[in-house]
């Protein structure tokens, strides 16, 4: 799978981030403590439709 861009809100360090990936290898760098292991955390996490079960519940 190629990750083409991904968008956090309010994810840990990031208030707000767009961010468009190149379809070779992409290279996050920076200083420390500037978020590079939260936006690759981020990406592992990210929900897979497949996975959920929706659960309709009546009250």
């Amino acid at each position: 799978m190629i990750i083409e861009s991904i968008e956090l809100q309010n994810y840990r360090n990031y208030e707000s981030l767009k961010l468009s990936l190149g379809n070779k290898n992409n290279i996050f760098y920076g200083d420390n403590a500037q978020g590079k292991t939260n936006l690759l955390e981020a990406i592992f996490l990210r929900p897979v439709p497949s996975l959920f079960v929706f659960v309709r519940i009546e009250m």
